[in-house]
């Protein structure tokens, strides 16, 4: 009997064993088949990732073509404003210039404004120097005649050579002195007439 019960318990043992052994090898197949899954997943992802780079690489690389053309034009745009900007500025000197010599109170000599002793000395006014007055002259501004009659706008863009130039023309009052100095002119050349 004893060896009936042996029997039977390594009958039991084996086929607990034969149990174990076939869960054992649905488990190693189970992983292994998630291991596949992973890996062909893992290559769908990568793959899919190597696309999407791609699709971006592409649209980069047009942005760019893009862009340059932008950026040129943008550039030749601020070269031609520079240019129109020169040219407003001659323009406005030009029509002071004629509004200064067809101004019906002023003397109607016309400025030769490459004849050095048609010029005025500028630094008569007080708070104008030799390098400010190179710098007025720069700007074709030789006469007292033209600082009496500048405009706001050509104040701007002389001042902004020198900063502070602004404050300074208003403070020491430019047109005010060059009016002056027009009429002490004009009264002597009166006198001596």
């Amino acid at each position: 009997m004893k060896l009936k019960k042996i029997k039977i318990s390594q009958n039991k043992i084996r086929k607990d064993v034969r149990s174990l052994l076939s869960r054992i090898e649905i488990k190693i197949e189970d992983n292994s088949n998630l291991k596949k899954k992973k890996r062909s997943e893992l290559k769908a992802t990568k793959s899919d990732q190597d696309k999407e780079i791609r699709i971006l690489s592409r649209e980069l690389t047009q942005w760019k073509k893009r862009v340059r053309p932008l950026v040129d034009r943008h550039k030749a745009s601020v070269e031609e404003n520079k240019k129109l900007k020169k040219q407003l500025l001659e323009t406005q000197r030009i029509i002071s210039t004629l509004e200064i010599m067809n101004s019906p109170n002023k003397s109607k000599t016309v400025i030769d404004l490459n004849n050095y002793r048609s010029r005025d000395n500028l630094q008569k006014i007080r708070g104008i120097g030799p390098s400010i007055e190179k710098i007025l002259n720069k700007y074709d501004i030789y006469r007292y005649e033209q600082i009496a009659n500048i405009s706001e706008y050509e104040i701007e863009t002389v001042a902004r050579d020198i900063k502070g130039l602004k404050s300074q023309i208003h403070r020491e009052d430019w047109i005010g002195q060059a009016e002056y100095l027009i009429n002490k002119k004009v009264s002597e050349i009166n006198q001596t007439d």
